[in-house]
């Protein structure tokens, strides 16, 4: 049994490794601009989570083929979208197609990893703490692709992650009712495994950035020797003391080499993801209140943050 773990641990870090240097030679690079402050006033949850399907195709840009299946000549990214609603909150349960909450609400992209599912568990909390959260299944890279997911494809995320966020900017008629809450100017990106290298490239690489971010979320990263630049956007990092895929001493490193605002959740004993309990609820408050602090404007959440993430035995938290 040993053996096959530790295979699964080097395959998974050579995957990491790989996405680390890749970028979309098809997408223009932006530059971060300066962040800029709101008077708008935090509409404070819970709230009743609606919840949205829409599929998102780029005629610009191909698919490759997999296997057996053939490439295409666009990229259609079936997006999840969650988001307030009238209603009783309820953690189990999203309202489909329901009518958004009248108001304003940054927006958060969740960034699958290689093999893992855009439907994740940390949609629903984020939405009813009064964002609007998406989530794009990758073509390629999901847990559903046929033929096995392809890290080849890995190239072509950053300019998937734009197009969707373009496209959440100007909705179909079929969502438009949801246009009116998506606070364009409040947009952050959360990247779990594969997917924290693809929002590292999005919220810092040179020649890859993109203006529209303004925080980051970081989770279970296996990049090492990342460069943060001194107008980056606000940064989180995640990670498992007991991660068998990603080193955590990669993590603390990047951490020491942020540049500030940045922050460091440990979560001592976590493997990688998806986190099991307790570490699951910690790192959901955690990212919450991060977003809510540098998306919303909300200084009482960073004073949250400091309670949240700090569980005795079970994690920590860096910050700087």
């Amino acid at each position: 049994m040993a053996k096959p773990a530790a295979r699964g641990t080097v395959v998974g870090l050579v995957v990491l490794l790989a996405a680390c240097s890749s970028s979309s030679p098809s997408t223009p690079a932006a530059t971060v601009a300066a962040s800029t402050t709101t008077t708008r006033p935090v509409q404070h949850g819970p709230f009743a989570v609606g919840r949205r399907t829409v599929s998102f195709v780029d005629t610009t840009r191909r698919t490759p083929a997999n296997g057996a299946t053939p490439s295409a000549s666009t990229r259609t990214l079936s997006t999840i979208i969650e988001y307030p609603t009238a209603g009783a909150p309820d953690a189990a349960h999203e309202g489909a197609d329901a009518p958004p909450l009248a108001g304003q609400y940054p927006m958060v992209v969740y960034i699958h990893g290689l093999g893992a599912h855009a439907d994740d568990p940390y949609l629903h909390p984020l939405a009813a703490a009064g964002f609007v959260t998406v989530a794009a299944t990758e073509p390629l890279t999901s847990a559903d692709t046929p033929g096995g997911p392809n890290q080849a494809d890995v190239a072509n995320i950053p300019g998937d992650v734009r197009f969707v966020v373009s496209q959440m900017l100007r909705l179909p008629t079929t969502a438009a009712d949801l246009q009116p809450i998506i606070d364009k100017n409040e947009i952050g990106v959360f990247g779990a495994s594969l997917g924290a290298s693809i929002a590292y490239q999005l919220g810092y690489a040179q020649g890859s950035r993109d203006s529209r971010i303004k925080a980051v979320v970081q989770q279970s990263c296996g990049c090492p020797s990342l460069t943060y630049p001194a107008n980056g956007a606000p940064l989180m990092l995640m990670h498992g003391t007991a991660d068998p895929v990603a080193p955590y001493q990669t993590t603390a490193d990047l951490f020491a080499a942020a540049r500030s605002p940045k922050y460091f959740v440990t979560l001592v004993g976590a493997q990688h993801i998806q986190y099991a309990e307790p570490w699951l609820s910690i790192s959901v408050r955690a990212a919450t209140d991060f977003f809510a602090g540098y998306l919303q404007h909300d200084d009482a959440a960073l004073t949250r943050l400091r309670s949240d993430a700090v569980v005795a035995g079970k994690s920590r938290l860096q910050n700087g």
